[in-house]
Order: structure tokens, then C-alpha cells, then sequence
């Protein structure tokens, strides 16, 4: 695995998350402190472009990235489609009980209109 980008601070230990991409080309998001003691690990989107909202989830306090889907043009090449961008903590913000009345996910849609 080799790291991309920093996303924010573990909840657990307070050390720095980061994305890391796989051999097989997947994305997860960990923690990298070898002692965190939960050892926090997780998947993130691996088509689209990420970026990091400043934000925290209010349900478990992780970093809330912005997942900017790609659109596949002619001949291999790509633009990102501004119109389909959804939030992620550990796992989409739209499966979450709560989204309609999370506060922080209403102030990041307001961000990328």
C-alpha cells in the first residue's frame, strides 16, 4: 500500500488518517498509528475524485469527504460530474438513517451547489 492523501484525525488516538491505495487498486481510509486501539480501517470510493470537507460526521465522529464521480467520454478519457457528488464517512452518507436531519451533511451539499 502506498499513502495518497491525509483526510483528517482518528477519532480513537487523534493521529492522522490517510488514504492508502492497494495493490488491486482499492482505496481505504486508516488510521496511522500502529497502536490506535481500534485500529481504524475502511473503504472509500475508488472511481471519482475526493476531497476532504473539514467536516466531521456527527454520528461517529470521522472526516466527511466529497465523492466527485467521473463521467467516461470517448477514447478514455474522463470529466467529473459536479451534479452527482454524494458524502462518505466509513460508508455512504445517503444509507444513514439520519440524513435528513444531520446538520453537517445539509452545510457540505450547500458547499458544492
Amino acid at each position: 500500500m502506498y499513502s495518497q492523501m491525509s483526510i483528517g484525525e482518528c477519532p480513537e488516538c487523534g493521529d492522522e488518517l490517510y488514504i492508502f491505495k492497494t495493490k488491486s487498486h482499492k482505496k481505504v481510509a486508516k488510521c496511522m498509528n500502529d497502536d490506535c486501539p481500534k485500529q481504524l480501517a475502511y473503504g472509500v470510493p475508488k472511481r471519482g475524485k475526493i476531497e476532504v470537507t473539514g467536516l466531521k460526521c456527527p454520528k461517529n465522529s470521522l472526516p466527511v469527504l466529497a465523492i466527485i464521480p467521473n463521467i467516461r467520454l470517448t477514447q478514455g478519457k474522463y470529466k467529473q460530474n459536479t451534479k452527482g457528488i454524494y458524502f462518505w464517512t466509513n460508508s455512504p452518507c445517503f444509507t444513514c438513517r439520519e440524513q435528513n436531519s444531520c446538520e453537517i451533511r445539509k452545510e457540505a451539499q450547500e458547499d458544492y451547489e
